[in-house]
């Protein structure tokens, strides 16, 4: 008689139905080796037979490649098969940055050519407190606010978080009743802007509100995720595929339709390409209020906006 699953794995369980991830579909996960991708890896260990395990090698650290024998070794444990995927984080600009948009582009290039339509995510309910007030500190709006969605769209791939419902303490638990180690991550202890909230703000946070914080602007977060969808479904009929976008309907929506407008569009003409800021945002309401046909902006990764006759076009940078 098969034991009984833990709650977390029937939780998990349901969530992929909810999803209609059937047992024969493809499924990929993120692995870090951290406490919260390895409980995702060892809670759909059972539950999915076609799951694969990502880990991505930055090289940044001395015992990196120490880190992905030690995600090949749990996955030989756990009998799900393993692939490491070595980046080169470019330089300049900020590193945290440059090194997540490497490992996001590894991970989708990865599933493109292997057929896999999902990849999992480990991030919890402490991660989305954590980044609401990160993005909130530096002058997010809703759609920053709300970052971490539980499921989205880039391309052919989604991309989803089934534990953003979990705190990290249920993770480390359910981690320590199947007897698994977990490597720790040393910049969740430094003392950057994330280590400081995780450690410092949020347990005050607690104490002053008699109430787990992260739980509450984890719930503050799914609100505003909502409401940004809400606009998503609105706006969708309005998005034009390919690679020009009418003037016209640009410039009668108000501000806030526009942006929105601006983004699901590049969003759709280049999945997976990184989120507009605020300055691309404003350069562009510029262009479409008083820009003349030939005029043209720097547009994130290798792109130019341009103003042709009636609408704006998506054109590569010349090199």
């Amino acid at each position: 008689m098969p034991a009984p699953r833990h709650p977390l794995e029937s939780r998990l369980a349901a969530r992929l139905a909810r999803w209609g991830i059937a047992p024969e579909t493809p499924l990929a996960v993120a692995v870090s080796g951290g406490g919260d991708s390895l409980a995702l890896l060892a809670a759909l260990a059972p539950l999915h037979p076609r799951l694969v395990a990502l880990h991505v090698d930055h090289g940044l650290r001395p015992d990196s490649a120490a880190d992905a024998e030690f995600v090949r070794n749990t996955c030989v444990a756990l009998e799900v098969p393993c692939r490491v995927l070595p980046v080169t984080i470019p330089a300049g600009g900020n590193l945290e940055a440059r090194a997540r948009a490497e490992r996001h582009r590894a991970l989708r290039n990865w599933c493109a050519a292997h057929a896999t339509g999902w990849l999992l995510l480990g991030h919890t309910r402490d991660d989305a407190a954590e980044t609401l007030l990160i993005n909130l500190l530096r002058g997010g709006g809703a759609r920053g606010l709300s970052a971490l969605r539980p499921r989205r769209r880039a391309g052919a791939l989604v991309v989803a978080r089934p534990w953003l419902g979990v705190s990290r303490a249920a993770l480390r638990r359910y981690l320590a009743a199947r007897d698994l180690a977990w490597l720790e991550d040393p910049a969740n202890r430094a003392g950057n802007l994330r280590g400081r909230l995780r450690h410092e703000l949020l347990p005050l946070l607690s104490t002053l509100g008699g109430r787990d914080a992260n739980a509450t602007l984890a719930r503050a977060a799914r609100l505003l995720a909502r409401d940004e969808a809400h606009f998503a479904r609105q706006l969708r009929t309005l998005v034009p595929a390919g690679d020009a976008l009418p003037l016209a309907g640009a410039a009668a929506l108000p501000p806030a339709l526009r942006d929105r407008l601006l983004r699901a569009w590049f969003a759709r003409a280049q999945p997976g390409a990184r989120g507009l800021a605020l300055a691309h945002l404003r350069a562009a309401a510029r262009l479409i209020a008083d820009g003349r046909s030939g005029d043209e902006i720097p547009w994130p990764g290798d792109w130019r906006l341009r103003r042709e006759g009636g609408a704006l076009r998506l054109l590569r940078r010349s090199r």
